[in-house]
This record gives C-alpha cells, sequence and structure tokens, in this order.
C-alpha cells in the first residue's frame, strides 16, 4: 500500500549575499491517518558570515513528530492482520485457565461460566473484567481450528501500538575557522542534539512471577457444575488449580526517554615549510539518557492477585505457602481430615501454589485504583569520549617512481560509560522488565605510520604499522599490527594489486565493565522434550517463555585478533566500462560472542 506524504515548505531569505540566513518551515501529514495522527512539524534557521580571516556558520532546527498507531493502519489494527507465526489469531484481554480436579479438565474460563458461595449466577461479563473496550467472550475456535476448550475475553481489534514514536528533536551546530597566516589555520565545531521520545509498545497485563503462578485451594467462586459442599458455611466451595492473565487500558507499557549529546571539536591545521601537512585537534563528547516509564510493583500486584490479607472458602488465611497454615494451626497437615477436607491445602503444599486466587479482582475488577500498585521506573545512562590526535602527511626522498610518501598519526582518547537502573527494579520490587547496570572507563594510546615506495613508474609498495596501548582495570592491550600492500600499473587500462594486514579489537567496555543486565528470554526444553518423546524431533511444546536471564560481563576477556588477505584486479577493456575482480580472506581469533541459552544448558 502506498502511503502519501503532504508536506509544506516555506524557506525565507533574510539577508542576501555573502552572509546569508535562512528560515526554512516544514510541515506534513499521512494523508491516510486517522484522529489527527502522523503529523510532522519543524523549523530550521542557518546563518553565518565571511570576513578575511574569519568564516562561520550557525544552525539550528527542531522536529516535532506525531504518534503513529496501529489503530492508523488498516494493515495493523485488527487481530486478522497477523502478528507473525501466529496469523489470525485474536489477542486476548483476559483469560483464566485451570479446572476442579475432581470435576473437570484442563480449560479456559470465562466470567460467565462463574459461580458464586451459594452456587448463584455471578452474573460477570468481560466488560467487568477489563477496562478495554471492545471485548467480546467467545472460544478461540470461532477463529482457527484449536485445542483450547473454554471462554475468555477476547479482543478482536489489535492493542494500539505506536508504529514510530512521538519525538521532539532540536539541535545546534556551530563550526568556524580563523586563518592565523597562510600555512595556519585554527578551526572548531560545536554541536548540541536533544531528543523527548514516547512509544506505546502494548497494553499493560499481569500475571504472577515465578515457575507456577497457579493457585491451589478452597475458593468462594468457581465454574458453573463444579461446586462442592463447603463444610463451613453450608453453601458451595470451588476446589480450583488456576492462573489467570489480563490487560489493562489505561495503563499502557510505554516509555519516554530524553536523551542528550554534546560534541565539541577544536584543532589547528596546516602546512610546514617543507610543504609537509599537520592537523592537531581534541574532540570532546558526551552522552546523557533518561528513561522512564510505569510498572507493577510486585509485592502489591501479587498479594492483590493471591488475595493475601484475606480468607478463603474456608475462612483460613490466604497465604503464599500452605506450610504457612500449618505452622499457625489452621491446617493439621493430613489430607482429607476436617481442616483439608477436599486436599485442597496438601495439593497446594505439593505443588509449591499459593492458597488463594483473587477471582473477583479478576473478573469483576476492571476499576480497580491500579496507580497503587505501580511505580516509576527510571534509568539514567552517560557516557563520555575524550579524543586527542595529531597527524603529518609529507614527501620525502625519491625512488624511480617518484618522492616515497608518509603518514604518521599519535592519539589519546580517554573514554568511559555509566548506566544507573532504578533502585526498585534493582531490589526487585517492580514487575515486568530487566534492567543493565554497569559501567567503568579506560584510556588508549596509539601511534601509527604508513610508508609508501613508488619503487618504478609501474610498481608500488605500503607498508605500515600500528601500536595502541589500552590501560584499565579490565583489560591491559599492548598490541602492535602491521600491514602492508603494492599495485603494478603494467598499463593505463589495468591494476593488479594485493594486501595484508593484521588486526586486533579489544573487549568492549560493556562487556567487560557490566555489572548485570537482567531480562527474560525463550528456549525449548530439549531435554524434557527427549524424556517424554524419546527424540528431539517434535520439541514444540516445550518451548518456554519468560525465562529469567542474567548476564554480567567478563574481565578476564581476551582482545581479538585477526588477518586479511586479498588479491585482485582492476581492467578497463573500454572507455567507461571497468571489470573489477578481487579474493578476499579474513581469519579471525578470540571472537568474543553471548552464548545461546541451548549452548548454555548443554
Amino acid at each position: 500500500m502506498v502511503q502519501m506524504l503532504l508536506l509544506v515548505l516555506l524557506n525565507i531569505v533574510l539577508v542576501e549575499g555573502v552572509e546569508q540566513s535562512t528560515v526554512r518551515v516544514t510541515a506534513g501529514e499521512y494523508l491516510q491517518s486517522r484522529d489527527g495522527f502522523g503529523k510532522e512539524y519543524g523549523i530550521e534557521f542557518t546563518t553565518g558570515g565571511v570576513s578575511d580571516k574569519f568564516s562561520w556558520t550557525l544552525a539550528a532546527e527542531f522536529t516535532h513528530l506525531d504518534p503513529l498507531t496501529t489503530k492508523d493502519r488498516d494493515d495493523y489494527d485488527d487481530y486478522d492482520d497477523g502478528k507473525g507465526s501466529d496469523n489470525d489469531v485474536p489477542w486476548y484481554a483476559a483469560r483464566m485457565y485451570g479446572a476442579n480436579i475432581y470435576a473437570t479438565g484442563y480449560q479456559f474460563w470465562g466470567p460467565s461460566d462463574m459461580r458464586g458461595p451459594n452456587g448463584e449466577d455471578m452474573g460477570w461479563t468481560c466488560a467487568g473484567t477489563t477496562n478495554i473496550d471492545g471485548v467480546i467472550e467467545t472460544t478461540y475456535d470461532q477463529y482457527y481450528e484449536t485445542t483450547r476448550v473454554g471462554n475468555a475475553c477476547i479482543r478482536e481489534e489489535n492493542p494500539p501500538q505506536t508504529i514510530w514514536n512521538e519525538r521532539d528533536n532540536a539541535s545546534v551546530f556551530f563550526a568556524g575557522s580563523y586563518t592565523i597566516s597562510e600555512s595556519m589555520e585554527l578551526y572548531a565545531k560545536a554541536m548540541q542534539f536533544n531528543t523527548e521520545t514516547t512509544g506505546v509498545y502494548f497494553n499493560s497485563f499481569y500475571y504472577p512471577d515465578g515457575a507456577t503462578p497457579w493457585s491451589m485451594g478452597y475458593s468462594n467462586y468457581g465454574p458453573a457444575g463444579t461446586g462442592l459442599p463447603n463444610p463451613r458455611t453450608g453453601g458451595t466451595v470451588y476446589m480450583m488449580d488456576w492462573y489467570g492473565i489480563k490487560m489493562f487500558n489505561p495503563p499502557t507499557w510505554d516509555n519516554s526517554f530524553e536523551e542528550q549529546s554534546n560534541t565539541y571539536d577544536l584543532g589547528l591545521r596546516g602546512t610546514l615549510s617543507n610543504g609537509w601537512e599537520y592537523d592537531v585537534s581534541a574532540t570532546l563528547n558526551d552522552y546523557e539518557s533518561d528513561s522512564v516509564g510505569q510498572l507493577w510493583l510486585s509485592e502489591e500486584m501479587e498479594a492483590l492477585y493471591f488475595n493475601i490479607g484475606q480468607n478463603d472458602a474456608l475462612g483460613n488465611p490466604c497465604v503464599m505457602d500452605a506450610f504457612d497454615l500449618y505452622a499457625d494451626g489452621y491446617w493439621s497437615g493430613s489430607p482429607g481430615d476436617a481442616t483439608d477436607p477436599y486436599n485442597g491445602y496438601y495439593y497446594a503444599y505439593n505443588w509449591g501454589q499459593p492458597t488463594c486466587l483473587n477471582a473477583e479482582w479478576f473478573y469483576d475488577g476492571a476499576d480497580f485504583d491500579y496507580s497503587n500498585y505501580m511505580a516509576t521506573n527510571d534509568e539514567h545512562a552517560e557516557s563520555y569520549s575524550d579524543f586527542y590526535t595529531a597527524t603529518l602527511v609529507g614527501e620525502f626522498g625519491m625512488l624511480a617512481g617518484g618522492p616515497i610518501g608518509f603518514a604518521a598519526v599519535a592519539e589519546y582518547q580517554d573514554h568511559g560509560y555509566t548506566v544507573i537502573p532504578s533502585a526498585l527494579n534493582v531490589a526487585g520490587k517492580l514487575w515486568g522488565s530487566g534492567y543493565t547496570d554497569g559501567g567503568g572507563s579506560r584510556d588508549r594510546t596509539a601511534i601509527g605510520g604508513e610508508l609508501r615506495f613508488p619503487i618504478t613508474t609501474e610498481f608500488a609498495v605500503s607498508v605500515s604499522a600500528r601500536n595502541d596501548k589500552y590501560d584499565d582495570k579490565a583489560v591491559n592491550v599492548d598490541r602492535t599490527t602491521l600491514g602492508g600492500n603494492f599495485e603494478w600499473r603494467p598499463s593505463d587500462d589495468f591494476m593488479l594489486r594485493g594486501s595484508w594486514s593484521e588486526s586486533f579489537r579489544a573487549p568492549d567496555m560493556q562487556r567487560a565493565f557490566l555489572e548485570e543486565v537482567q531480562g527474560y528470554t525463550s528456549g525449548i526444553d530439549y531435554y524434557q522434550c527427549w524424556l517424554v518423546n524419546g527424540d528431539l524431533d517434535t520439541c514444540g511444546e516445550y518451548n518456554k517463555i519468560n525465562i529469567e536471564a542474567i548476564t554480567t560481563g567478563n574481565k578476564n576477556l581476551k582482545d581479538e585478533s585477526g588477518d586479511s588477505y586479498s588479491f585482485g584486479f582492476v581492467w578497463e577493456p573500454a572507455d567507461r566500462f571497468t571489470v573489477t575482480v578481487d579474493a578476499y580472506k579474513v581469519v579471525l581469533k578470540d571472537i568474543v560472542s553471548n552464548s545461546s541459552l541451548g549452548q548454555i544448558k548443554n
């Protein structure tokens, strides 16, 4: 589908002549966007001046980009637009999965299935279950062939996500030069760039952490036809083994980012009396980033979800560990007696599950005050690089093919970074997001040179050498790399060439200094698949998601090294027709990479 972008451009020239100032205004909108999304505005201002010895340029720019969401595109707004491998599968808004182990098999249970403490129909609906509009209670087999049995709250409309984020950019640039003499010039550059971005990535959702987010115990609520006599009240009790996941809107799972980068460059360049050219400069860079988002508070949401602080259908406290009921005298520890008439606590203890699930909140808690269950997740990052370099290029001596050319360079760099995650996230107080923690600094010095020998007018050889030295607490690298190449031009239309060079790469700072990256991954449990199936041919159903993954840095990493070879020719058999043939071979050693989950497990 071709999308149309309407742009309005306006140029205003304030001053004509050598010194010119220009204003450029832009405005545009994607014509097929809905609800006013997809607009873009910008303004640029440029000015400058030239005198006998001084020239300068100053530019400033500001742009604003409205967000564009999946709801603004017919290709993304509905479930039947597809979502990768699960095409034509609608999103759920809420789904409860489980069983009364005495009455039914495992299936999905919708709000209309629920009965109360006296067996009564609770009258719960999907509208009361979640605050997402347009949700219907239906079965998955209405949309595709599946073995998923039972009802769920399903949304046919895709969750709103930003195709591109709302963004504000502002930048300022200055460049100038001052001629000290005919052979010496001072130059300077400075730039600042600021951006603010907000993205909506998904409806917020919640389900408990842990390998077994199920509950097992005595509930006042459960599916029709699964009720059992409640010995405490004379009413109905439901012995449920279940768990649920549901979405919210608001809140949405979004983040905002603020970034600022600054670059300053000051240098001196010119020509010596013998014609050699030099350039000495200092370049300073710094960068800061802040990201902010709202996440669920883990303990508070867990307590809400598992009804901690309330009582179950037998009047006993809802607990995360059934052993607590035994320790506090509510349960004798023996299955089947008066304290555990249907073995609910016994199963909960053996399966390591909480004893309650808050069915009232799950099925009739769309309007709960979620702001009391969320906190700000903020992460700050900054980096810097101070880089100083000096180069000298020239010629000396004479061979049959001409003067010997040379280039020399000396460098010094001090650079580092810091990432500071939210203290709440590091402490495990926030649900649903990983974090990055780490930082460090190091310096590098380098000297290098290259010589070009024109042995004849047809044949030239170049050799080079460079020494780099890193000095930091993670790695001490002192590496000299060599290289060389040749060119042979027996005629004006043919050149034969070849090269060899050594290379190296010091370990990236984030791989060495990283304290911890906590996130989530997925993988197939091939061992369990093999135990059950006896082979590894059909292991798709053993895929595990939301596996907590922790990555740390390694200060013992070696530097990578390599050798590169090339050989080839360039031939021009006819005017404006060129044939180029080159062969390359690259050998790398001690490459630094991440291992896959399968490699780690094996």
